[in-house]
């Protein structure tokens, strides 16, 4: 009682790799990114924040305001700071430009007229030149 199998033939080896799991499968995948700047974000947002913690929205709200009223109040100060560091400078140029000038003037009453030119004259070029360059600086801001 013994059966006779067939020889079956040599297979032919495929040259391909073998399939990977996954592989001969499409994935797809969709990705959504939203982006929003500013201190209060998009009013669907708002609404989840809301849903989450009751009153959220309106606490983000005040936050935002006080953080800009904030701002308002630094750059105000750094405004304030900026014109009385201008002025205590033209204020500290005009004691040094009398100063100078008079030295001047009592230098060529006692007979140093040339010292008198050369300390009046760079006084002058100073002052113009600080008066332009601080414009320069200015107008680039």
């Amino acid at each position: 009682m013994s059966k006779k199998r067939k020889a079956s033939p040599p297979q032919k080896q495929d040259s391909t790799p073998p399939a990977r799991p996954g592989q001969g499968r499409q994935v797809q995948a969709q990705i959504t990114a939203q982006h929003y700047s500013g201190p209060v974000p998009p009013p669907e947002i708002l609404r989840g924040y809301d849903q989450v913690i009751p009153g959220a929205a309106e606490r983000i709200l005040e936050m935002a305001e006080a953080d800009q009223r904030h701002t308002h109040e630094m750059e105000a100060r750094a405004q304030k700071r900026v014109f009385a560091e201008r002025k205590r400078g033209q204020i500290f140029a005009l004691v040094v430009s009398l100063g100078a000038f008079t030295a001047a003037a009592v230098m060529s009453y006692f007979g140093a007229e040339k010292a008198a030119m050369v300390l009046s004259g760079s006084t002058i070029v100073g002052l113009v030149s600080a008066f332009i360059t601080g414009r320069r600086k200015s107008s680039e801001k």
